[in-house]
């Protein structure tokens, strides 16, 4: 059975750009975040992200694999 998800917040006044993603910060509903060409391994990584919920990053929660917490914008 699939856990229940986490209804996503609603997005701060036009999101914050926070620029590139980070381990151990903070991010509230509508921060924007980038990550670029070979800043990570995973091929799929790079792009540019928004938090649909307020999280605290973590390796559970890399934007790129973790589509409760991230919405991939570009």
């Amino acid at each position: 059975m699939t856990p229940p998800q986490p209804e996503p917040e609603p997005p701060t006044q036009n999101g914050s750009g926070k620029g590139k993603f980070e381990l151990g910060v903070t991010y509230q509903a509508g921060d924007i975040v980038t990550i670029g060409r070979g800043e990570y391994p995973a091929a799929a990584a790079e792009g540019t992200y928004r938090a649909l919920v307020t999280h605290e990053s973590s390796f559970y929660h890399y934007p790129w694999n973790d589509p409760r917490t991230w919405e991939r914008i570009n």
